[in-house]
């Protein structure tokens, strides 16, 4: 059996590290130089001699070039392989970042045209408020504010069933219950009585006055419908109290035509049935700023005087005491400003009839 035992050979790495130092490096003479290394090495190897056999010790010939060239051509494969893998992975990645960015501009159009939505929301909101703002409340049975006939007439009730005074209730009721539940807690109601309750109390005593003849009641009503009950604007009670005096006891308008010019028309009325130079006087929660407004925009005045709520029975600490003289100076001028309202104030003799 021929045995061929391959082994380093110490002189192709000397002449190879020689010749990769002197950088002349060449594979043909490489290849060269390993043979002619091999062959005169070959020479002079000894002949080992076995039981039948006789096996030869021979050098291996073969060079470190061709496995050089092997590793290579391995390198040079793998870096192909890892390069094609390089450009597949950045392929691949630069298609996860151009979605990326696809993404990112689709979201950023999202953004713009929900910001775009919501600006014209608001333009047509603020359009919406403009137009509610520029309509004028109306009365709820009443076509138009500009075409309403208005007329002051004095109610004397026939009987505590008198349609009006139901009307009168309501209107009472409506007109004070949708501010006096914002300050609720200003107002020291009794634990056991509620905002309604007491809204309700508070107009018993008033009904009672106008039943018994203490009180006078003016109320500001439409001639555009024969209904009376239907046709009640407003009130004014209040009280002669002699010598000039009068004292103003409640101005209440419906709630949905407040701010209307309809309580100055209930004060306007007071000089068709009261001399110049009259006194006029009332008290008023020092926490209902509207009310506190609406007459000092008429030209009232404080009171200092704490007596003029406990003559009447007030607690001074809720309500203040507020007086003007003669209305004509001070509402002729407003009335020039108010909506145009064509008014046929009667003569305060005349009464309301009514059927119970």
């Amino acid at each position: 059996m021929n045995t061929t035992i391959a082994n380093e050979n110490t002189l192709i790495i000397k002449n190879s590290l020689q010749n990769s130092i002197s950088g002349s490096f060449n594979s043909k003479n490489h290849i060269k130089c390993d043979n002619l290394s091999s062959a005169r090495y070959t020479e002079s190897l000894p002949i080992i001699k076995t039981d039948n056999e006789e096996t030869t010790l021979i050098r291996s010939n073969l060079s470190r070039f061709p496995d050089i060239m092997d590793i290579t051509n391995m390198i040079d494969e793998n870096l192909d392989e890892t390069n094609s893998r390089t450009k597949s992975m950045s392929s691949s990645e630069q298609e996860n970042i151009n979605e990326l960015e696809d993404t990112k501009d689709l979201l950023q159009w999202n953004d713009a045209l929900k910001k775009y939505e919501q600006k014209q929301e608001k333009i047509e909101n603020s359009q919406e408020d403009e137009k509610v703002n520029n309509t004028p409340v109306l009365p709820t049975c009443l076509p138009s504010i500009e075409a309403i006939h208005v007329n002051v007439q004095e109610f004397k009730p026939i009987s505590i069933d008198d349609p009006i005074l139901l009307s009168l209730r309501n209107l009472f009721i409506r007109s004070f219950d949708e501010y006096y539940k914002q300050i609720e807690a200003q107002l020291n109601l009794k634990s056991d009585k509620t905002l309604n309750e007491w809204l309700d109390e508070t107009f018993n005593d008033e009904k009672n006055s106008i039943l018994s003849g203490t009180y006078r009641c003016f109320i500001l009503c439409s001639d555009e419908y024969q209904d009376s009950k239907e046709n009640v604007l407003g009130f004014l009670t209040l009280k002669d109290e002699g010598e000039g005096s009068i004292y103003i006891a409640q101005v209440a308008v419906r709630l949905d035509i407040k701010r209307r010019g309809y309580g100055v028309q209930l004060l306007q009325h007071l000089r068709k049935i009261y001399p110049p130079n009259t006194h006029y006087w009332g008290l008023c929660r020092r926490a209902n700023r509207p009310a506190l407004q609406f007459y000092l925009k008429n030209g009232a005045k404080f009171m200092n005087d704490d007596d003029v709520a406990t003559k009447y029975g007030y607690d001074p600490t809720l309500y203040a005491g507020f007086e003007f003289l003669d209305t004509v100076s001070v509402i002729i001028p407003q009335l020039k400003t108010m909506v145009k309202i064509e008014s046929d104030v009667n003569n305060s003799d005349q009464q309301l009839s009514t059927t119970p």
